[in-house]
Parts: structure tokens; sequence; C-alpha cells
């Protein structure tokens, strides 16, 4: 087993129990709206507080996001190849698939990149330190987020694990299992208000 999570609230939801060994991917299904991107964001931090003993896991596990200027404003590549420099292996076998197989190269300026590219970059940046991942397809569209889902989930293998992050069914079937974060009910009334009337799952402790 890889990771064990006990099942907690995290941000304004309750994650059910869940483990997770090589080979395997679960998804977290989250209502969409607002909240769906900082859950994530909570759940990750929460894994990585210091000390903090309740999520096990033997082998560390990284969250897949593009790693922005904003967060690194000393010194942030300008190029593809400069990002990998920094943030990824310049002699690992992956970066010669991502060059082979998409359109980024060495030279495309980051400037151009859509969301799409930006989550392929992050992913494939990602593998070449390890393939325990957290992962989600926000800001991806449908067509673009299926290659990418598939790519992720080629490279997890028989040795890697991923906690896959959604609000649709649409990769469920290509998941190990799938557990359902349920709605506290403790947010304020106006942000409540904006979640849709679909994302208000009881929550079952």
């Amino acid at each position: 087993m890889l990771l064990n999570f006990p099942g907690q609230v995290i941000g304004a939801f309750y994650i059910p129990a869940f483990t997770l060994s090589a080979g395997e991917i679960v998804m977290v299904k989250l209502p969409s709206g607002p909240f769906f991107r900082s859950t994530i964001r909570s759940f990750v931090d929460t894994y990585q507080s210091p000390g903090y003993e309740h999520i096990h896991s033997s082998v560390p596990f990284r969250h897949v996001t593009y790693r922005t200027k904003r967060k690194f404003p000393h010194y942030f590549p300008l190029t593809v190849g400069g990002y990998c420099q920094q943030h990824g292996k310049p002699e690992h076998t992956l970066l010669q698939e991502m060059y082979t197989r998409t359109h980024l190269q060495p030279r495309t300026r980051l400037s151009t990149l859509t969301s799409n590219d930006e989550k392929l970059l992050s992913l494939f940046t990602t593998l070449m330190e390890t393939n325990k991942l957290f992962f989600d397809l926000d800001g991806v569209n449908a067509m673009q987020g299926a290659e990418i889902f598939h790519t992720m989930r080629h490279h997890v293998g028989q040795t890697g694990a991923a906690v896959f992050f959604d609000f649709c069914d649409e990769f469920l079937q290509q998941c190990t299992r799938s557990v359902l974060a349920g709605y506290t009910g403790k947010l304020p009334v106006e942000e409540a208000a904006q979640l849709s009337a679909a994302a208000f799952i009881p929550a079952v402790e």
C-alpha cells in the first residue's frame, strides 16, 4: 500500500477513506464550481504539512501543477526547455518523449502556452521525478483532457499510483475505484449559494 487516507474533512467537504496501492488510480469526485481547485490545494497542503500523520504514505507523492512566475519570482525560464531544465531532469527519457509526441519543443515560449499545454508540461516534468501523483484536469478542455489523462495513466503503470480529482464521470471506468466527496454544510450562506444544487451531497462520517 502506497497511501492510506483515513477519511476526513478537507476544506468544505468530507472525503471518505481510501487506500492506494501500486498500479491504482483512485478518483476523488468533487463538485464543480469555485471550491474545486481550493479543495485540491487543501488536500495537498494537508498531505505536505510537517508532522501531519493522518495521511500515511510509504513513498512521496507529488502534485502535478504548473509552477508560475508568481510562485518563483527570482528566476523564471522563458522557454519550455528552460522550464524542463529548472523543474525536470534534462537527461530523462521522458523529455525526448514529450518533444516527439507533443507540439511542445525546447524553444517554445512559455508565454504562448495554453492551459492545456501547461498541464501537459507540468505532467511530464513531474513524471521525471515520480509516478506517484496527485492529479486533476482543471482548466483543460475535453479533447486534450483525454490525451493528458491517458498519458498519466500510461506512466503510472504498475509501479506508480495516482489520486485523480475530477467532477464528472468521463474517466470513471478507467480508474480503479472512486470516492464521492460530500459537502459539510459549513460554508457561509453567500458562498454556499455559488454551488450548484448537484453539489450538495450529504456527507456521511
